[in-house]
C-alpha cells in the first residue's frame, strides 16, 4: 500500500498496532512462562521432589513469547534515517583531512 506521502510503498504491518500488540501479549507470555515455573516449583517443594527441568509445556511457552517478543521490537521500531554529512566537508579532499602541523619547523627566528 502507498500513500500520497510516502512514495515508496510501506508494508501496513510494520509500525503498527499489530507489532506492538503482539510485542505487548508476548510480554505477557513470558510472564504466565515465569509464573507457571515458580507453581511448579512449590509443587515440587510441597510434595517432596526434586527439580530436574521445568515442563516442557513452560518452555515451549517460554519460547514462543521470546520469539514474539522479539518479532514484535524489531517490527514495531521506527525506520533508521540516513547520515548526513555537513555541507563543509562534502568539498574537502583527502589530503586536506591527513594535513597536520607536525613537520613544521619554528626555528627559523634568530636566537637572542
Amino acid at each position: 500500500a502507498s500513500c500520497a506521502r510516502h512514495p515508496h510503498p510501506v508494508p501496513i504491518v510494520m509500525g503498527g498496532l499489530v507489532p506492538q500488540a503482539v510485542l505487548a501479549a508476548s510480554v505477557l507470555v513470558m510472564i504466565s512462562a515465569a509464573l507457571d515455573a515458580l507453581r511448579h516449583r512449590e509443587y515440587l517443594v510441597a510434595t517432596h521432589q526434586s527439580f530436574t527441568r521445568p515442563p516442557s509445556v513452560v518452555v515451549l511457552q517460554g519460547l514462543v513469547g521470546l520469539v514474539a517478543c522479539t518479532w514484535g521490537v524489531i517490527l514495531s521500531t521506527p525506520a533508521l534515517k540516513p547520515i548526513r554529512t555537513s555541507g563543509g566537508r562534502e568539498i574537502k579532499n583527502f589530503d586536506y583531512f591527513l594535513a597536520s602541523p607536525s613537520f613544521a619547523s619554528y626555528n627559523h627566528r634568530p636566537f637572542r
